[in-house]
């Protein structure tokens, strides 16, 4: 009965792993697909604890991340939602954010290397533009870095206050 009315349960696919990080309305945990063995982060959003403004909010960040298929902009795989928590299943970013990331360098990149990440952040807004959608909180802290290394890419992430403007 389960499956012919679309339910499922996160627990079916994913198994969960330590905290990475905690946050107002939830915390965020590494996960594992159980066939693929992908590695995810999953976002575990307390109902209860959100506001309806923040929950549209939410909502309007997933529509977004629906829509968006580009390698500098964080991936949504699923979503999942019960009674009493909303689970958003993204990319795993094992890096910091573009401002630890630059403090733990005391702020020197190498021109070349500065030109590299903004071109790439450049790519994702314009991606962004193409379907109408404007970020509307880009920030340093709103970049993660795929690793710590020097060839770490940055990807988008936090979008939250997005907004879908449509095309043109």
């Amino acid at each position: 009965m389960k499956e012919s009315s679309g339910y499922s349960n996160i627990h079916d696919y994913y198994s969960f792993g330590e905290v990475l990080g905690k946050g107002q309305f939830g915390k965020v945990k590494k996960g594992l697909h159980k066939k693929t063995k992908l590695e995810v982060a999953i976002k575990q959003i307390k109902k209860k604890k959100i506001s309806t403004t923040e929950m549209e909010m939410l909502r309007n960040e997933i529509e977004v991340l629906k829509m968006c298929k580009h390698p500098i902009i964080v991936r949504l795989y699923d979503v999942f939602e019960d009674r009493a928590q909303i689970y958003i299943v993204m990319d795993l970013i094992k890096g910091p954010d573009l401002y630890v990331y630059l403090k733990s360098r005391k702020f020197q990149l190498s021109e070349q290397r500065i030109k590299f990440v903004h071109f790439k952040i450049c790519q994702a807004v314009q991606y962004l533009q193409k379907f109408g959608v404007m970020h509307r909180d880009l920030k340093l802290q709103n970049i993660m870095m795929s690793d710590d290394s020097e060839t770490a890419e940055p990807k988008l992430v936090d979008f939250g206050f997005a907004k879908i403007i449509g095309p043109g």
